[in-house]
């Protein structure tokens, strides 16, 4: 049974509660103390976000200079290259054939004496006061010329074609008529040889061109300045010893007399590949 006192007591007063205390603050010390700590993990965060950084442009730097060495080598590598090309095509030149004139004839039929051997030709430059032949031509008289190609190569020239023509046109020497021009006037001389030995061995000739001239003509090509031009032009075409590349030389001759010959080479007109 319940105590009836005990029932009838009063309760209990509630414990007091300690009132709450407010959170020390740190002395100055160890404020300055943290303060030290985050400064310095701030900078060794900073140091280590800038490692990649330093790290990347050396990178560059070096990548730099490496594309600079390479500049530099393409370059070098370069003039060595073309420098090489060069004395490639010298030598291929200079042990390639190559076709070019070796003499030529311009004279009055009647001083030409036969020729002791057969395709040979001497042009009789003596009856002549430098080189005057048209000076003392009368119209339609019999004039010669002749003109002959030699391969000055070291290696033979194989089917050599040599074509010749003659004609008198207005155009001055610096630029002549063309190949064509001369031979829609005048058919061309063809010779031909399946092959032409080096070292100006042989030559490639026309023979003797007989050709007349009328009084006209003459006093045009006489005249000063001259109104026109006796013009020789010759091309050859040959392909080189067991290559197949072809070349082509042109040369161009028109009379004017000089020294002891008849023909001087036009300043235009000539080529040779």
């Amino acid at each position: 049974m319940t105590n009836d006192k005990d029932s009838k007591a009063p309760a209990s007063e509630p414990k007091q509660q300690s009132p709450m205390q407010p959170p020390m603050a740190k002395s100055a010390p160890e404020e300055a103390e943290m303060s030290d700590d985050a400064r310095k993990r701030a900078q060794q965060d900073q140091s280590t976000a800038k490692e990649p950084a330093r790290e990347f442009r050396w990178f560059e730097w070096i990548n730099l200079g490496l594309l600079i060495v390479g500049i530099i080598a393409v370059c070098i590598y370069g003039r060595q290259l073309g420098s090489l090309k060069k004395q490639t095509d010298i030598l291929h030149t200079q042990q390639r054939a190559w076709i070019s004139g070796s003499s030529s004839c311009f004279a009055k039929t009647k001083d030409f004496k036969p020729p002791e051997k057969p395709g040979e030709n001497e042009c009789p430059w003596k009856p002549y006061t430098w080189g005057k032949v048209l000076e003392v031509t009368k119209a339609n008289e019999s004039l010669t010329w002749w003109l002959s190609m030699s391969n000055y190569g070291q290696t033979p020239a194989v089917d050599a074609v040599l074509k010749a023509t003659w004609c008198i046109r207005s155009e001055d020497p610096k630029n002549p008529p063309t190949f064509e021009v001369c031979a829609s006037q005048h058919s061309p001389i063809i010779v031909s040889r399946t092959v032409a030995p080096p070292r100006g061995i042989d030559n490639i000739d026309t023979m003797q061109q007989v050709i007349h001239l009328t009084d006209e003509e003459i006093k045009s090509i006489l005249s000063v300045p001259s109104r026109q031009y006796l013009y020789i032009l010759e091309r050859t075409t040959y392909s080189e010893w067991k290559i197949p590349e072809g070349h082509t030389t042109e040369s161009c001759l028109y009379y004017l007399p000089h020294w002891i010959y008849a023909l001087r080479t036009c300043e235009g007109g000539n080529r040779a590949d």
